[in-house]
């Protein structure tokens, strides 16, 4: 692969990755977290908390991935089973922060999940990405 290939890549997966919500609070619904510049669905856990780190626990890194802090309390990604890579979720899904989570297709086509994107995959030549819940920016006054 050339350096300007390489590069040209790059700033492919940056741009498609550049838009979207930086801040769990970006999310319009209290049950939602911005991971990878994405809100997804998110339940809330039983535990209070300060700090992202409050919402993790021990022995369960693919768990704690997909935790985090929003107004003092912990959710995780609501998500059908953990994962390591997309192939560890059903073609209906991506693997964001170690969680299967429902997907949608876009307009992009592509030959390697690379093309597509943080949190995207490439299934049969087209870029899938996490199914989003409404941003602040998007969601109805």
């Amino acid at each position: 692969m050339t350096p300007c290939m390489l590069i040209s890549i790059l700033s492919i997966v940056l741009l498609r990755t550049a838009s979207g919500c930086l801040f769990h609070e970006d999310c319009a619904f209290k049950e939602s977290l911005c991971f990878d510049a994405y809100c997804v669905e998110a339940s809330e856990l039983s535990m209070d908390c300060t700090t992202s780190e409050n919402c993790r626990t021990e022995n369960a890194t693919k768990q704690n991935a997909g935790r985090a802090c929003k107004d003092n309390k912990c959710y995780e990604i609501l998500a059908d089973k953990l994962c390591a890579t997309h192939l560890s979720c059903d073609d209906t899904h991506v693997c964001l922060r170690n969680h299967c989570v429902p997907s949608v297709a876009t307009s992009m086509p592509c030959f390697v999940d690379l093309l597509c994107g943080t949190g995207r995959r490439c299934l049969g030549g087209i870029c899938y990405r996490p199914r989003e819940i409404s941003k602040k920016e998007d969601a109805p006054p």
